[in-house]
């Protein structure tokens, strides 16, 4: 700790700001070092590309969650791992069942083989989940393949998420979130180290949206674009699949368009509180409905404007799907739900005050139907500097000041 008597400060100005900056700086050194306490561990399949041929199939042969700096063993590390039934940690399936195996085989400490091994079948996402009894500092991660050589395809491109205990031992908010592109290696697992750039610095603020029916095409069957941001469930944009809205379709539920061969649903959404300007984060929600035909809500573009549509293209994704073709009617058990995310699209500067969504007649399966229920968006605001980068700023000014003084 710095003292007025060192040898450095010249005066007692100097002394005492940089005296408040170390401690700052100590201060902010010791809130990054170790991660906010997680209870809940998610393993979320949420992407079928990586492997097409077999992609309707999860496996998961194990989940390990370790302390921060803990030295893992090469195998399977029951001295360590948290994720334990043993040690009160309870494995589940978040929607449905295991298609075989068990939700007790992700926390039993052994890789399974065969039908022993834990699996589900889309529709995603698939999420398998560990409730570890309390909360911990949590600093590694592994997700374990079958060990029987068989089916290695069939755990790849996923998300490891971490989320905190609502204070009534319920999943809270997420805490942070690492992604695994890829399959993982055969007979191997997964690792994922959770430190301070792993951590969710801020929470998400909603960002609340007005339609435009008048930009919109029209909703048959009852519907209305209005009905797609009155839904009063609790949206938390740091968990959006800890609630959901209603997800069966009726005239006084959602948005639902037959769009005719060739045409596409377009839904216009004004940022109720006036043009968003340099975003560290921003995302968008789309829950679909559950009780039909997820198949049709698909080739979906998003769409960011600054002065409305007519305006300037600031930022799009396209070709997404609220739920993955192919599910036909039978898909009643998971709530379709698609997060966009513009993040990394954003630069500083990007100014927008518009969302548009086109959903392109692309689903011969069962018509040229489109059906929204809710749209939510969500955002970070940039990151300001910390106050420590002021007091050095200060600093350095100070000791530029006194250079001046001498040399006068």
């Amino acid at each position: 700790m710095l003292t007025l008597r060192d040898r450095n400060c010249r005066t007692a100005l100097l002394c005492a700001l940089l005296v408040t900056a170390g401690t700052m700086l100590i201060s902010a050194e010791q809130a990054h070092g170790a991660l906010t306490g997680a209870r809940f561990v998610r393993v979320v399949k949420t992407d079928d590309s990586i492997n097409p041929g077999d992609a309707n199939r999860f496996h998961i042969g194990e989940i390990e969650v370790f302390g921060i700096g803990a030295t893992l063993l090469p195998g399977v590390d029951n001295a360590n791992d948290f994720a334990l039934s043993s040690k009160g940690a309870v494995g589940s399936t978040v929607f449905g069942t295991p298609q075989h195996g068990a939700d007790s085989s992700l926390v039993n400490g052994a890789l399974e083989t065969g039908g022993d091994t834990w699996s589900r079948q889309n529709p995603l996402p698939i999420v398998a989940q560990v409730d570890l009894g309390q909360s911990v500092d949590i600093g590694d991660v592994r997700v374990w393949q079958r060990n029987d050589g068989c089916c290695q395809n069939r755990l790849a491109s996923f998300n490891v998420e971490l989320y905190g205990d609502d204070g009534n031992g319920n999943i809270g908010a997420l805490v942070a979130t690492q992604s695994f592109a890829g399959q993982v290696p055969t007979n191997s697992f997964a690792s994922f180290t959770f430190n301070a750039d792993a951590i969710q610095p801020t929470p998400f603020e909603e960002v609340s949206l007005t339609a435009s029916p008048g930009e919109s095409t029209g909703s048959g069957f009852g519907g209305n674009i209005n009905n797609t941001l009155n839904d009063p469930f609790a949206y938390d944009p740091d968990a959006p699949v800890g609630a959901f809205p209603t997800v069966s379709y009726s005239g006084a539920a959602g948005y639902h368009q037959n769009q005719g061969d060739g045409n596409d649903a377009v839904l216009v959404y004004n940022l109720t509180d006036g043009p968003q300007t340099g975003l560290e984060e921003f995302v968008i929600d789309l829950y679909g409905r559950s009780n039909c035909c997820t198949d049709r809500d698909d080739n979906i573009d998003l769409e960011l404007y600054s002065g409305g549509v007519g305006g300037v293209l600031v930022a799009s994704l396209n070709g997404l799907a609220i739920e993955p073709t192919g599910q036909g009617n039978n898909v009643t058990e998971a709530v379709p739900h698609l997060r966009a995310d513009f993040s990394s699209l954003l630069s500083a500067g990007d100014t927008f005050d518009t969302i548009r969504l086109v959903a392109h007649d692309s689903s011969a399966q069962s018509g040229s139907f489109f059906t929204l229920m809710e749209i939510r968006a969500a955002k970070i605001d940039a990151i300001v500097p910390e106050p420590t980068t002021g007091l050095l700023l200060l600093i350095a000014g100070s000791g530029a000041l006194m250079r001046r003084r001498r040399a006068a």
